[in-house]
């Protein structure tokens, strides 16, 4: 093609682009030819592309080739989910396909040069105006692909060429998949808020998430030692009710029929319970948010689970590695920006949180010394079991009670310096081999507070020591630091602003549970397909057929991964008007079961 038709048909494609998508025609036009990019006639006469030592096209007929791949892929598609290319080549497959569809579809390339190409050298006016590119050059670029059912149609001379990005295309591909997850949370204690946290962040992420919250269960298990004083009594009747607690559980699984039951430490699940999910295939993960050091429960509960998620490694690995754990996965602590966030306080609420320096937690033996050496400072200490240190007892705030999310959040905004002690049973103050950090080292960051934390081996994994955090090895340390802090308001308020900016970038709850899914889909989960009552979606729209009537009332749920009769009828409720003929014969199916039952 001579150079002049090229740069007329160059002009022409990218005059569509522009009216379409700005911010790619600017890539686009600022791009050149790479340096061993060999373009050439084909024997039907139609150009090609060599690119190093591979041929992206037939060298005889590529658009013959081009109708064979689109025909060997529409053959496979379930005429549901969104088509996905991998590769534009010159255009000549993603054209063929932009014939035969009459929707749109998304086409991802990896390099710039080619599709500008493609540009200069095919007519793409009835592509582009069809399809959605997306210029994908680093795997972070893959993560701006909207969420839903995707079929990946591979350019595999595309893929040979970037192998490693088509990998992680794939894996992208299947955690888009519309999973429901049901999350387990605890009776009580710590991790509680952490699995209303994970709940949130799963259903940002576009998943079907169930809670099967157990707290409502804790004023039973406390009412347990006002029964009797006896400890055999009261461990059996703690084993009767988590017992129970855990066939609760188990009840909404049946109900919700989930492809995951994500627990969560604590969480009330017996090994009779965990062996019964695994018998029906349903796949389980628990995240142990807790010391492994102090809490050596998980020896009894890691080989139930399938994948097992940690916020220590090293020791910790070597240790589940013994016990046959093979998918096992660092998993640190996160905060929630949606909750942990800065909050413009009102006069009442300053009074009540405002302090130089505070501290929010229980009163741990080390803890109780600390904060005994810094009773001549403007300190208030919130949280619970601090009775008995009778220096402590005026900074203790509200008699020692439980303090709530709301609360912290209000207090980490209001005070100076938030002191983060890590907690130990057995040291003085600092805990000199401490590692992992807790939920308050990046809650009291995303709030914009200001803190100093004891140093911990693996604080500098997440913050820039002494840029973004502060930390302490020692009583006399923690006193400088304190009083050099609270001289310079305007170094801490900037070392606080620092340490939000890096929290709400990559220390959130939705960016752990990412990883977390990510890890599960590298070791090849694919979720529950076989669970009794419920079917794939696109089965469904498949085996009724796209065009039919019944085909046209399941796609109203496109966007979901399974289905069952329960989801249709919940769904014919929210309607309003009269019914059609497929939600009559579902209601009529679902009546039929029921009298079954």
């Amino acid at each position: 093609m001579k150079e002049e038709a090229r740069s007329a048909l160059l002009a022409k494609n990218l005059g569509i682009l522009r009216d379409l998508d700005r911010d790619l025609w600017d890539m686009i036009s600022a791009v050149g030819p790479g340096p061993d990019y060999q373009v050439f006639p084909s024997r039907s006469g139609a150009p090609t592309l060599k690119i190093g030592e591979s041929t992206m096209h037939s060298s005889y007929d590529p658009e013959e080739e081009s109708e064979r791949w689109v025909e060997h892929h529409l053959s496979q598609w379930d005429g549901f989910s969104t088509p996905l290319v991998f590769g534009v080549g010159l255009g000549y497959h993603v054209s063929a396909l932009a014939r035969r569809l009459d929707s749109a579809f998304l086409v991802v390339e990896p390099d710039p040069a080619v599709f500008r190409l493609a540009l200069e050298l095919i007519d793409l006016s009835g592509l582009i105006g069809k399809a959605s590119f997306l210029i994908a050059r680093r795997e972070r670029d893959i993560g701006r692909l909207p969420r839903g059912p995707v079929f990946l149609m591979p350019h595999h001379s595309t893929v040979n060429l970037n192998r490693d990005l088509y990998v992680k295309m794939e894996m992208r591909v299947r955690l888009s998949e519309r999973y429901t997850i049901l999350v387990a949370g605890p009776i009580y204690g710590g991790s509680l808020p952490v699995a209303r946290y994970v709940v949130s962040a799963l259903d940002r992420l576009g998943y079907e998430v169930e809670f099967a919250d157990c707290s409502r269960f804790g004023e039973a298990l406390q009412a347990v030692d006002e029964f009797t004083s006896d400890n055999s009594h009261r461990g059996k009747l703690r084993e009767i009710l988590t017992g129970f607690a855990s066939e609760a559980i188990m009840a909404r699984v049946v109900e919700c029929k989930p492809d995951l039951v994500f627990a969560l430490a604590q969480a009330p699940l017996t090994g009779g319970v965990l062996s019964r999910l695994r018998s029906n295939g349903i796949p389980t993960a628990f995240w142990f948010v807790e010391d492994f050091r102090s809490m050596g429960y998980w020896r009894e509960v890691a080989p139930f689970y399938d994948y097992f998620f940690t916020i220590q490694d090293g020791e910790f690995f070597e240790a589940l590695k013994d016990l046959g754990v093979k998918n096992h996965h660092y998993l640190p602590m996160a905060a929630s920006p949606d909750i942990h966030r800065p909050m413009k306080l009102k006069e009442d609420e300053v009074d009540e949180f405002s302090s130089d320096l505070s501290f929010v937690g229980a009163g741990y033996y080390n803890r109780r010394r600390f904060f005994s050496h810094l009773v001549d400072l403007d300190m208030k200490i919130w949280g619970n079991e601090w009775v008995g240190i009778p220096s402590l007892a005026p900074f203790i705030q509200r008699q020692g009670a439980r303090i709530s999310t709301h609360d912290t959040v209000r207090i980490f905004n209001a005070s100076k310096i938030n002191m983060n002690l890590h907690s130990s049973k057995q040291h003085e103050g600092v805990n000199p081999y401490g590692d992992f950090l807790n939920p308050r080292t990046f809650e009291i960051a995303a709030c914009g507070g200001f803190q100093l934390v004891d140093r911990r081996s693996h604080l500098s994994r997440f913050f820039d020591i002494g840029e973004e955090i502060v930390c302490f090895e020692s009583l006399d340390e923690a006193r400088n630091k304190i009083g050099h802090y609270l001289e310079h308001a305007e170094e801490r308020e900037e070392i606080a602003a620092r340490a939000r900016k890096r929290v709400v970038k990559e220390h959130t709850y939705e960016k752990r549970m990412e990883e977390a899914m990510s890890f599960l889909v590298e070791r090849g989960f694919e979720g529950s397909p076989s669970v009794p009552g419920r079917s794939m979606l696109k089965d469904l729209i498949k085996e009724a057929g796209v065009d039919t009537e019944l085909g046209a009332y399941l796609a109203r749920f496109k966007g979901r991964r399974s289905l069952t009769l329960t989801d249709i009828v919940d769904d014919i409720g929210m309607g309003k008007g009269g019914l059609s003929r497929s939600e009559a014969i579902f209601l009529m199916m679902s009546e039929f079961m029921q009298k079954k039952a």
